[in-house]
């Protein structure tokens, strides 16, 4: 600033004093803005790490998929409050191809085990319905177990878990099984 300066016309101190201080205060969040950014990428770094934790682990997430492989398979629903429910199992092509009738299910989780269903091996989805016991509609959360085979931290950051060959993020998990 000074080599700019001319002789004839010098910088009141006042003034000086108030650009040095703009100076020192543009440097300051420059430097803060560069420690912010290595702690979102350490931030980063560490959802990964908590990831791969959950490798080779079962988890159970919200999803309907439900696989059936050599004539067993076990699907998972949630309800928010007791009901008679119906249990849709339901095939590639869309078509109901088992109902289960569940009379008088308490809240919480749920299991519904297809082993001797004689389905073939497959994906599947599952559809939870019912009335409470005041005749009001409701619907269940279907929930899918897996066991995570794999991480990956995508362009954005977010850190995704590959559960099963569904991807979600490590918030979405419930529990591990």
């Amino acid at each position: 600033q000074l080599q700019y300066q001319d002789p004839m016309a010098p910088m009141e101190n006042q003034d000086f004093t108030a650009q040095l201080a703009t100076f020192s205060s543009l440097d300051e969040q420059s430097q803060s803005n560069d420690l912010l950014s290595r702690i979102l990428e350490a931030q980063g770094n560490t959802d990964l790490d908590r990831g791969v934790s959950y490798i080779g682990k079962n988890v159970v997430i919200e999803g309907n998929g439900l696989t059936v492989a050599e004539g067993a398979g076990l699907g998972f629903f949630e309800l928010d409050e007791a009901a008679d429910v119906t249990v849709n199992i339901i095939n590639s092509a869309g078509e109901v191809v088992l109902q289960r009738e569940m009379p008088r299910t308490q809240a919480g989780e749920h299991g519904v085990d297809l082993s001797g269903e004689e389905l073939p091996d497959g994906e599947y989805q599952l559809s939870i319905t019912g009335e409470n016991y005041e005749g009001e509609r409701i619907a269940g959360t279907p929930l899918r177990i897996g066991q995570v085979t794999g991480v990956v931290q995508k362009e954005n950051g977010t850190t995704m878990l590959d559960v099963g060959g569904v991807e979600t993020t490590v918030n979405k998990i419930r529990r591990v099984a």
